[in-house]
C-alpha cells in the first residue's frame, strides 16, 4: 500500500503564502511521484506557478523519503532566509518537515486521498482505502507517474489470499 495523494490547486496553496516569502521546496520522489503529485514533473509545475506569481525560491530537494524524519534531518538543509517550505508529499512528509524545521512555515501542495495499491507491471494504482471526501473514488484506477484517472478498469478484483496477503484476481 502507498499513500494516495492528489495535487492541491495552486490558488489554494497561494492563499497560504505571503508576498515576501522565500520559499524552499521538498518533493517526494517515491509514493507521491507514483501518484503524479511528486517527482521532477511536479517540481517543475510548482516552480513554474511560483515564478508566474513572482515568489522568490530558495533551496529545493527531490528526496526519496521526506517522511523519514532522521533522513530529512541529515540531508535537507534550508538557509536562514528561507521563510516557508512547500511540501509535495503525503502528510507524513509534512509532519517530518514540521518536526525538522520548526522555524519555517510549512505549506502542503498535496492532499491525502487515502491508500492505494500500486501495480508497477500495469502502470496503475488503485485507490482501495479512501480518505474522507474521496469515498466515491474507491476502486478508481490511476496512471502511475501522472495520476491521471483512468476510465477503464484492468485491475478487476482484489481478494485476500490469506490473512495479510492481497492477491490480484483476473
Amino acid at each position: 500500500m502507498a499513500p494516495f495523494t492528489r495535487r492541491r490547486p495552486f490558488e489554494d496553496i497561494k492563499k497560504e503564502l505571503r508576498p515576501h516569502d522565500v520559499i524552499g521546496i521538498i518533493n517526494c520522489n517515491t509514493c507521491s511521484k507514483f501518484m503524479g503529485t511528486g517527482g521532477p514533473d511536479s517540481l517543475d509545475w510548482i516552480k513554474s506557478e511560483l515564478r508566474k506569481e513572482g515568489y522568490r525560491r530558495a533551496e529545493e530537494y527531490i528526496f526519496v523519503t521526506p517522511c523519514f524524519q532522521d533522513a530529512v534531518k541529515k540531508n535537507i538543509h534550508f538557509g536562514e532566509t528561507t521563510t516557508t517550505i512547500i511540501l509535495q508529499s503525503c502528510s507524513s512528509g509534512v509532519l517530518s518537515a514540521k518536526l525538522n524545521f520548526p522555524d519555517k512555515r510549512i505549506v502542503t501542495a498535496n492532499i491525502d486521498a487515502g491508500e492505494a495499491i500500486v501495480f508497477m507491471s500495469k502502470g496503475r494504482a488503485k485507490l482501495v482505502t479512501p480518505a474522507k471526501g474521496f469515498e466515491d473514488k474507491v476502486d478508481t484506477e490511476y496512471s502511475l507517474m501522472t495520476g491521471e484517472e483512468m476510465k477503464d478498469r484492468i485491475i478487476t478484483e482484489l481478494k485476500p489470499e490469506k490473512k495479510g496477503d492481497i492477491k490480484e484476481v483476473k
